[in-house]
């Protein structure tokens, strides 16, 4: 391994993987405070990973997409916290429209699950429904809404 990653080839795929897959771990680490998880259990730990992967996310969103779409709702979908107010106020995101799903209606019609970033136009047409990855498949989509 140490001698593909010496190569001059496996250089510059290390250098793209740090500038990829690093900050969003750095950023959760760092910025979220996670520096062990403090539930036990693959289930548990696998939910709380994805509750900080999730937040990583919206803050992406929040500060990086959202901005440059004034006209575009945008909403949360909370799936744990079952009350509005408490998933507004327990993620910070007073400013977000949070939709608490506590029926799983939501999941049901669309198949959202946590991660999952939706498009729907003014007419209801989804125009998007993935995981969340780094923003640009939401752009793309968002700029070409009618």
């Amino acid at each position: 391994m140490k001698r593909k990653i010496d190569s001059i080839k496996g250089r510059l795929i290390y250098n793209r993987r740090l500038g990829i897959a690093e900050p969003p771990f750095a950023h959760i680490k760092s910025i979220l405070r996670l520096d062990r998880f403090t539930l036990r259990g693959k289930r548990k730990v696998n939910t709380q990973w994805l509750l900080y992967v999730c937040d990583s996310h919206m803050s992406h969103i929040r500060s990086g997409v959202a901005p440059d779409f004034p006209s575009v709702a945008f909403l949360m979908g909370d799936y744990v916290t079952g009350s509005v107010s408490a998933a507004q106020i327990a993620n910070g995101y007073t400013d977000f429209l949070v939709l608490a799903d506590v029926d799983q209606s939501v999941l049901d019609l669309y198949q959202a699950t946590m991660g999952t970033t939706m498009v729907i136009d003014s007419s209801g047409i989804v125009r998007m429904n993935e995981d969340y990855k780094d923003g640009t498949r939401l752009r793309e989509v968002l700029e070409v809404l009618p």
